[in-house]
């Protein structure tokens, strides 16, 4: 149903909540006004199961109602209504691409439970994936398109083009996502371990939902276990395995919201044509600008351009811009000097898993440590504790070693206490003990006894300089990272390993036009020194290559 921009009063009430869960998954409003010179209508499209979604339709001025564009749409709980008119959080995109003029149609689809739209949220579950499925299938059947539609969102409504991903609806050309959440557990938890938003953004997601809706998926929330049906849901990592929707795909490797934590095992799952920027930035778009060499946040400023060669290639059918994007690498990845290089795959395919034996030893899982002095949380104003646990560091290194890919810890373990955290770090050390986080990864051991353990850490791409060391540590907690329940028990480390995919070949090609990020410069800011006695005392040969 066609209808006009008339608003009901709990709009009010939906802005207030999306600036709560905006300290969550942070909305970036553009500046600027709402794209001139375009017509905009609005809909009412049913859900799957029949609830009602508002759909904003939004076309340069001039161009004739009936005839086919293909179909930018964002599927998103952000985009309510802003001063009766549709929501500007992608106007950045059409300032910095054009694609309005450029032929493009643009489609926001608020999600259910939020704005004019009815419904519950589900928080990305059977009900949300049912709302994607049919904007994208209502928009490919429209006689103003083409039957091509691209789904294009940054954190949540990134992840809604996941769920396109894995759903794969008739229609769906193409996928944009940037930082999104790749697996609803994993954005709450880290094994059991909780991030302190589990309690927090179910409590604000869900305070515009029925009362007994609210309880129920609130509820589900709070199972700290990844294999719960409710969870099970919302796993879009296997679900979206094979899937051939080309794909577009943005992730921060300091990102401290939408964490890289199964984003690399997403990647190497999908079956379709796909490129991707990794790279050293956090919560941002590839359009976003800051103060710095290249005025970007991701520190390069094609992006934008890239965009539109993907959506010309998949959306208009354009031979030449298909072909100019297979002629693209694969990857755009970014070290931690900030320079971008294209990659066919990452991790490289060169990238051999080196082990080293580490020193073993007992900690305390007493929830005192921190990775790093400053993080996702504020230590009370009390100095964090930084380096408590088993220490192992490499000899200086003979020459750069290039880590690209993600750090593994094979783990002996003797637990005394069910619900054990086990935290892992890796260090670049360099000559004068400044410690600086390479990558981090936490568990729980749910069960006490022997046992042997696998602890996989986030991916990095980081240059270990000559004459640097690698450091290992094992310990309870990350405390600025992650919110932990400490037993205060003993663990024993009764035999280790670190496993660190170091590339074979020196890289010495980059991207021209490719700096550091403001990301990049405060996480390099946030480091501690290691006493040369503990570097001493637990100095062991590394397997470096």
């Amino acid at each position: 149903m066609h209808r006009n921009a008339t608003r009901p009063s709990f709009v009010a009430m939906a802005l207030a909540l999306v600036a709560m869960v905006a300290v969550l998954l942070p909305v970036a409003t553009p500046a600027g006004a709402q794209p001139e010179d375009t017509t905009h209508w609005e809909f009412d499209v049913p859900s799957l199961d029949g609830t009602i979604l508002d759909i904003d339709v939004i076309r340069a001025d001039g161009t004739p109602e009936d005839e086919p564009q293909p179909v930018i749409l964002v599927v998103s709980p952000y985009t309510l209504p802003e001063n009766g008119g549709p929501s500007t959080r992608f106007d950045d995109f059409f300032e910095a691409t054009g694609a309005l003029e450029q032929g493009y149609t643009y489609a926001i689809a608020t999600m259910r439970g939020f704005g004019q739209s009815e419904g519950c949220s589900d928080w990305g579950g059977p009900g949300e994936q049912m709302d994607v499925v049919a904007a994208v299938e209502w928009a490919a059947s429209q006689e103003w398109s083409n039957g091509n539609v691209a789904l294009l969102g940054k954190s949540y409504d990134g992840w809604t083009g996941l769920m396109g991903m894995a759903n794969q609806p008739d229609g769906l050309a193409a996928v944009i996502s940037q930082e999104p959440v790749f697996d609803g557990y994993r954005y709450l938890y880290d094994d059991g371990i909780r991030f302190a938003n589990s309690l927090v953004t179910p409590t604000s997601f869900m305070t515009l939902s029925p009362p007994t809706c609210a309880v129920e998926y609130y509820t589900a929330q709070q199972d700290d276990r990844a294999d719960s049906a409710f969870w099970q849901q919302r796993e879009l990592i296997n679900a979206s395995r094979g899937s051939d929707v080309p794909l577009f795909l943005m992730q921060g490797f300091l990102e401290r919201n939408t964490k890289p934590d199964g984003a690399f095992a997403y990647w190497e799952g999908i079956g379709g044509p796909k490129r991707a920027w990794f790279g050293q930035f956090d919560h941002v778009r590839g359009t976003d600008a800051e103060n710095s060499e290249s005025g970007h946040a991701v520190g390069r400023a094609d992006w934008a351009e890239q965009m539109m060669i993907f959506l010309d290639a998949y959306l208009k059918d354009d031979a030449a811009a298909e072909q100019a994007w297979l002629d693209l690498p694969q990857v755009e990845v970014q070290d931690n000097l900030g320079r971008y290089r294209g990659e066919d795959s990452w991790p490289p395919a060169d990238a051999v898993v080196r082990t080293s034996t580490i020193n073993g030893g007992v900690y305390t899982d007493n929830g005192l440590n921190f990775g790093s002095p400053t993080g996702a949380l504020v230590s009370l104003g009390t100095a964090p504790v930084t380096g408590d646990g088993i220490w192992s560091f490499s000899q200086p290194l003979p020459g750069d070693r290039h880590l690209a890919g993600e750090p593994v810890l094979d783990l002996d373990l003797a637990v005394t206490a069910p619900r054990t955290n086990v935290v892992g770090n890796v260090y670049d050390i360099a000559p004068d003990g400044t410690a600086t986080l390479v990558s981090r990864g936490a568990d729980m051991i749910r069960l006490p006894g022997l046992m042997r353990h696998r602890l996989q850490m986030y991916g990095q791409d980081w240059v270990f300089a000559e004459g640097h060391r690698i450091g290992v540590l094992i310990s309870g907690s990350n405390a600025e990272w992650w919110v932990h329940q400490p037993t205060q028990s003993p663990v024993a480390v009764i035999e280790a390993f670190a496993e660190l995919p170091l590339l074979d070949s020196p890289r010495t090609e980059f991207d021209a036009g490719g700096f550091q990020t403001n990301r990049l410069r405060q996480h390099n800011s946030s480091t501690f020194t290691v006493p040369a006695p503990v570097i001493t005392l637990n100095e062991t040969p590394f397997n470096v290559g």
